[in-house]
């Protein structure tokens, strides 16, 4: 992210890990040229992945592919199928073979579906 204060992940294809950043919000470290600006960084723990990537890709209102999880968590769709198939009885998901998708009641009720992945 740009700007104080600001958050940013980094996705590391090659090590299959996510790293969580926060830059300082105060100007004086700014203005120091013995502090860094990164403030704070963290690797993703596996667990919580699913629900970062859903956090990012549900609100997009757009089928989302099976595949892309895989690609951005490096963990297998079948890891999410218990709570996919959860969000779907509720009417809040879609399900087909290559992908998923929020319903309007889904993104009416998105932070409750997000917590579904918690």
């Amino acid at each position: 992210g740009i700007g104080a204060g600001a958050h940013g992940k980094i996705t590391d294809p090659e090590t299959g890990t996510v790293l969580r950043y926060q830059k300082t919000r105060l100007p004086q470290d700014y203005l120091n040229p013995d502090k860094a600006f990164c403030a704070k960084e963290w690797s993703v723990p596996a667990a919580d992945l699913p629900f970062e990537f859903f956090m990012n890709s549900l609100r997009l209102q757009e089928a989302i592919p099976k595949s892309l999880f895989e690609e951005r968590t490096f963990l297998t769709p079948d890891m999410v199928n218990q709570t996919i198939a959860k969000a779907c009885h509720q009417g809040l998901m879609t399900a087909t073979q290559h992908s998923w998708q929020t319903t309007a009641l889904g993104q009416r009720f998105l932070n409750s579906l997000l917590t579904l992945f918690q």
